[in-house]
């Protein structure tokens, strides 16, 4: 069954990604979960974080704010959302992901979403709507508006596709890793028909509609206005 948290301003949460299927949050000393749903294909899951808050992270799990964070067994991850609305968010985390499926998890990531808004901090953050291994990351989303993060990427098909997928960046700051800044596909094998759309903010790295290290991207868009 899946489940909705809200985080308000000011808490202290400490977030913890178990390996199969399955994301909870210690909240007030007491563990919620918010994807109590064990079956092959997590779905309809939402996390939504107010204002200032404080993600304590479990140290072996650092890397990574997820709604819906599988490593294993998963065939489908679909309709699961991310929103921070507002204030800083500090955290150890370096990634925020709308759903992570990974390793062994074989099942298509689509669908799924970050939202960032209301001058919302996570500058030292990479951003993506969805993320998969294998299975292939296709129609995820990542919108963000006056906010700050360091790259985004609207769907990552490590050794597989992603297609179809959307970055909308609105008044933002997205300061760049490695050179690179946005992403609407990004791809082992095919990356095509994503879309990149900027309408002003600062953006101090490339932007890419789609690209694969081994296949074809075709059909993908950049439409940029009043950026820096």
């Amino acid at each position: 069954m899946a489940k909705d948290v809200t985080i308000e301003k000011g808490e202290t949460v400490i977030l913890k990604n178990y390996w199969k299927n399955e994301v909870s949050l210690m909240y007030d000393a007491k563990e919620k979960e918010t994807d109590a749903d064990k079956t092959s294909s997590p779905s309809g899951n939402h996390i939504t974080i107010y204002g200032n808050v404080t993600l304590d992270d479990p140290p072996w799990a650092t890397y990574t704010v997820s709604t819906v964070f599988t490593m294993e067994g998963a065939t489908a991850l679909s309709d699961n959302h991310l929103l921070i609305d507002g204030g800083n968010l500090t955290t150890a985390a370096k990634c925020l992901y709308g759903a992570f499926g990974a390793v062994d998890s074989t099942g298509l990531v689509t669908n799924n979403e970050v939202i960032i808004k209301g001058d919302s901090n996570t500058a030292n953050c990479l951003v993506y709507g969805g993320y998969s291994r294998y299975g292939g990351a296709n129609e995820n989303k990542v919108s963000i508006t006056d906010g700050s993060v360091t790259a985004i990427w609207g769907g990552m098909g490590w050794a597989s596709s992603a297609n179809g997928n959307h970055v909308t960046v609105d008044h933002a700051n997205v300061t760049g890793d490695n050179g690179d800044a946005i992403y609407g596909g990004d791809a082992g094998n095919s990356a095509d028909n994503n879309q990149v759309l900027v309408k002003g903010g600062t953006i101090s790295r490339g932007i890419y509609g789609g690209h694969t290290r081994n296949q074809h991207a075709n059909g993908n868009q950049v439409e940029t206005s009043s950026i820096s």
